[in-house]
C-alpha cells in the first residue's frame, strides 16, 4: 500500500537509514505491486518519492501492477479535497502528477473494475 510505503521512509529517516537504499530496492525487484496509486495528501515530498519509483522503473523497464480509486484519465485540475469528503473528484492524473501518469500511460495496460463496495458504504467504486 502506497501510505505504508510512506510510513517505511518516514521511519527509516529516523533509523538514519536513506530513502534511496529503499527505492532502489523497489526499482530492482522484478514486479512491483503498489495498492492505493494516488492515496495520500499529495504533499510535495509524496509526489517525488512516487515519480522516482515510476520513472526509474519506467527507465529500468521493470513491471508495476497498480490499483487506484482514481479515474484512468489526465489530470482534471480540481482543487485536492478535504480528504473527510468525496476525495473523487480528482483523476489518478490530479493525485500522482502529469509527468509520472504520463509515464504510466506508457507502460501499463488499464482496466476499469466496477463492483459494489465490500465495506459496507453501498456505493459503486472504482479500482
Amino acid at each position: 500500500e502506497f501510505s505504508r510505503l510512506l510510513s517505511m521512509l518516514k521511519d527509516s529517516y529516523s533509523k538514519g537509514i536513506s530513502d534511496s537504499q529503499i527505492i532502489t530496492e523497489l526499482v530492482n525487484i522484478d514486479v512491483l505491486a503498489i495498492d492505493e496509486l494516488g492515496k495520500g495528501r499529495v504533499t510535495e515530498w509524496e509526489m517525488t518519492i512516487i515519480d522516482e519509483i515510476i520513472s526509474r522503473r519506467y527507465n529500468a523497464m521493470k513491471t508495476i501492477i497498480g490499483t487506484s480509486n482514481y479515474l484512468w484519465k489526465v489530470a482534471s485540475g480540481a482543487p485536492t479535497p478535504n480528504l473527510a469528503l468525496n476525495a473523487f473528484n480528482q483523476t489518478l492524473g490530479d493525485r500522482v502528477g502529469m509527468r509520472t501518469f504520463s509515464r504510466l500511460q506508457e507502460m501499463s495496460v488499464s482496466f476499469e473494475l466496477k463492483g459494489t463496495d465490500f465495506r459496507g458504504f453501498g456505493k459503486q467504486f472504482l479500482s
